[in-house]
């Protein structure tokens, strides 16, 4: 799911990592992200539900939910144009962080 953030290009298709981006971003191969699934379907991980987690070198990461920040209202739903409509008067959220430049090498 990283390939395409730009940031993480150099590291796209990868197997091992360098130490600064396993322990700053939670970023490794596949197989980094078992642990977290046999957690979850643990008894242990029972009583976790709606949480964005995320997985992969030395982190682990628990992500702020999102907030309500604008709602429109339309009696019997919604189409795709009547959408495009109600967005324009919405202030989208910037996406993710800035991240400094790392030393990929």
């Amino acid at each position: 799911m990283t390939e395409t953030i730009p940031i993480y290009a150099p590291l796209a298709g990868r197997d091992e990592f360098p130490a600064q981006v396993r322990q700053e971003h939670a970023l490794g191969p596949p197989e980094d992200c078992a642990p977290l699934v046999v957690f979850l379907a643990s008894e242990a991980g029972a009583g976790v539900t709606g949480q964005a987690i995320g997985i992969g070198g030395d982190r682990l990461t628990l992500y702020s939910h999102p907030a309500e920040v604008a709602f429109e209202l339309r009696e019997g739903g919604w189409s795709a144009e009547e959408i495009a409509v109600a967005w324009k008067g919405f202030e989208p959220q910037p996406y993710g962080v800035r991240l400094p430049e790392l030393d990929l090498k």
